[in-house]
């Protein structure tokens, strides 16, 4: 006969007498949701995070980190847009000139504001090597124009020559050959199988040589990540007033492609978490329904020699919850190492 602790209330009695008495079911039972939990962990972390990988692909493709952008802004348009709630942050880009080979243009020159290019141009590039230029003879080149110029190792610092030219063909302030500093540089995949690239130059250089940024191109961050290109001009559209000349581009979001994608590849994934939840679920099931009856006929005879209904429906919560929340710890951590080991 079995010798219990005077002291323990009895919902402790009745747990201790429950646990070793299903012992073998509690066990199966935590097997299943661990294996169930760790198996819809691996699939959905997974999911979660080729669609990172996707945006990030989205967004090197694309050459920058924003798919709206509005040509020929101005002052009054950026001062509309900052009073939308859903834009997020502002940035400006000029395409203000080029550089030539022989007439031949190789390489369009940009200059950017510090949000446009930290925010919305940069997470779009790998491997940036130095700073953005802020000295008027300073510039930054993408490793493609390099190989160009048949610059195999460049520094940050050293001096190129370069045959630049304005865009505005009546300012022929600061064009022609002249020595260039490499401030930076970096790898970009948006042109890598066209035959221009993408440099940038100071704002200082703009404005030493009687150039604005009026106008020039306004890019947008909204936190409609989600939404398709469309539906986010048409929102704009109706929210500002364009000027002749100006017009909205909006592309699909970088998020709002990869979650197609994963609807079409990744679909079958979410259909196999779904039947694997629902097998586990009827698995489960059975196996409660077919000790139901011997616990029945348990708390019924507990019942007989005094024991309340609510002890016993507390007792069986009470495990319950216990094998619940152990299974999925143990399955997430399953999962989790499953992940790493990927």
């Amino acid at each position: 006969m079995e010798n219990y602790d005077c002291n323990q209330s009895a919902e402790r009695v009745l747990m201790d007498a429950s646990r070793k008495k299903n012992q073998n079911r509690n066990r199966l039972l935590f097997i299943v949701i661990t294996i169930t939990v760790g198996v819809i962990f691996s699939v959905f972390s997974l999911i979660y995070g080729k669609m990172e990988i996707d945006i990030q692909k989205n967004m090197k493709a694309d050459g920058m980190a924003v798919s709206t952008y509005i040509e020929n802004g101005t002052a009054d348009m950026t001062q509309q847009l900052t009073q939308l709630p859903c834009i997020e942050s502002i940035g400006k880009e000029k395409f203000a000139g080029k550089l030539l080979d022989d007439s031949i243009k190789y390489c369009d020159c940009v200059i950017t504001d510090v949000t446009g290019f930290e925010k919305m141009i940069r997470p779009a590039f790998t491997n940036v090597v130095g700073t953005y230029p802020e000295k008027e003879n300073e510039i930054m080149l993408s490793t493609k124009t390099l190989q160009y110029l048949g610059i195999k190792n460049p520094e940050v610092g050293m001096e190129i020559e370069l045959d630049f030219y304005w865009n505005d063909i009546f300012n022929t302030s600061g064009t022609g050959m002249q020595n260039f500093l490499l401030s930076g540089y970096f790898t970009e995949y948006q042109n890598q199988t066209s035959g221009a690239s993408v440099a940038f130059l100071s704002e200082k250089s703009m404005e030493k040589n009687g150039l604005q940024w009026e106008p020039c191109r306004i890019l947008i961050d909204h936190t409609k990540k989600y939404s398709s290109g469309s539906q986010i001009e048409h929102m704009l559209t109706n929210n500002i007033k364009l000027n002749e000349g100006q017009r909205i581009v909006s592309m699909n979001p970088a998020e709002y492609r990869a979650i197609s994608e994963m609807m079409g590849s990744y679909g079958f994934a979410v259909f196999f978490s779904v039947m694997v939840l629902l097998s586990m679920f009827l698995f489960i099931y059975n196996i409660l329904n077919i000790s139901l009856e011997k616990d029945l006929q348990r708390y019924g005879l507990l019942q007989v020699i005094g024991v309340e209904q609510k002890q016993n429906i507390k007792v069986m919560n009470r495990e319950m919850l216990k094998i619940g929340l152990t299974g999925s710890i143990a399955g997430a951590v399953l999962g989790a190492s499953c992940i790493i080991q990927i």
